[in-house]
């Protein structure tokens, strides 16, 4: 997230705790320190969703940190249809145990502009993130290389998807087919066991607190993301939410 909170000095907090949230990178030189087990010549890049939600901000600070050099930069967009976007990603808030409103009193607007102006981590503003016209448009008039991707083309044909952006890249094609995994799934428990594992897994705990101290944080974030589609099962978007958010 460090493009959309480089200089504002102002943490967002976590809802359940009420402390600063300890996974943004806010200062250049950590940002920088990311990407020292770099190759030579190796292409560099990341990726967060408040990039396109704090848009301006973003783009303000990469101008501010590249100079000239952002010109070279290449961006890579990739987007879902926005009602099931908004409903995945409240079940995550839910799944991560953020989030104990219905979805349709956590959408109402008076609730999200509470939750801003509270300066709580800012995923809970569930259609914000899907407002894409202004986001996207401004990335396109702000840098000369920008590709915008669809989530479903994605899930459809991932090597194609693939094969566009090594070529966006300028990279030699793939040599062989990727495989496809479903990661970092948010839905309903499937049993009571389940729900107590995840909530154990994905909510903090003291126990949790003390073990993360022998496991290293991109290790503990791949272990989370690989056994969410053993814990839980995408909950469908109702019919009327689902009319409602189109």
């Amino acid at each position: 997230m460090f493009f959309a909170v480089y200089g504002q000095n102002c943490p967002y907090l976590d809802i359940r705790t009420g402390r600063p949230i300890g996974f943004v990178v806010e200062k250049l030189d950590d940002y920088l320190s990311l990407f020292t087990p770099a190759g030579h010549n190796q292409l560099l890049g990341e990726g967060s969703t408040w990039y396109l939600y704090f848009f301006r901000r973003t783009i303000e600070n990469i101008r501010r940190i590249y100079g000239d050099k952002a010109s070279t930069i290449r961006i890579l967009i990739i987007l879902r249809k926005p009602g099931e976007r908004a409903w995945s990603h409240y079940w995550l808030r839910r799944r991560e145990g953020d989030e104990e409103l219905p979805f349709e009193e956590a959408i109402q607007p008076a609730i999200i502009r509470d939750r801003q102006e509270r300066h709580l981590f800012p995923g809970f503003d569930y259609l914000g993130f899907g407002r894409y016209c202004s986001q996207v448009k401004a990335y396109q008039e702000a840098f000369k290389q920008v590709k915008v991707l669809l989530f479903e083309d994605l899930i459809e044909d991932n090597s194609k998807v693939m094969a566009e952006v090594f070529e966006f890249l300028g990279l030699p094609p793939l040599s062989s087919p990727l495989g496809q995994k479903k990661l970092n799934v948010a839905g309903r428990p499937k049993n009571k066991f389940l729900a107590w594992l995840g909530k154990f897994v994905y909510q903090p705990n003291a126990l949790k607190s003390f073990l993360k101290i022998f496991v290293r944080p991109r290790t503990r974030a791949g272990w989370k993301y690989r056994l969410s589609r053993f814990l839980f099962s995408p909950e469908p978007v109702p019919e009327t939410i689902k009319e409602k958010l189109k």
